[in-house]
């Protein structure tokens, strides 16, 4: 649903930072294989850049290492929604 939400609003040949999980937590490993799948599937054009937190509270520094890293993200997936508002 996040993918086919976010989609619409990436131009032509966007890259989207995808912020996971660096655990093996069943929920956000699928979250973030379906997240890619239907971004290759229907935005074949858009690059995915991708960054692990090992926790909530390194959310935030996670995401902003990954927008310098990559300062031209059109748009951001994060696995859950408490880390997603650190990253905000």
């Amino acid at each position: 649903i996040a993918a086919e939400l976010l989609a619409p609003h990436l131009p032509q040949g966007a890259e989207v930072g995808v912020l996971g999980y660096d655990a093996d937590f069943y929920a956000t490993n699928e979250r973030e294989i379906d997240f890619g799948q239907w971004m290759r599937r229907h935005r074949p054009d858009a690059t995915l850049s991708t960054a692990r937190f090992a926790s909530i509270r390194t959310a935030c520094a996670t995401a902003l290492s990954l927008g310098a890293a990559h300062p031209a993200l059109d748009g951001l997936f994060v696995v859950w929604d408490t880390p997603a508002i650190q990253a905000v």
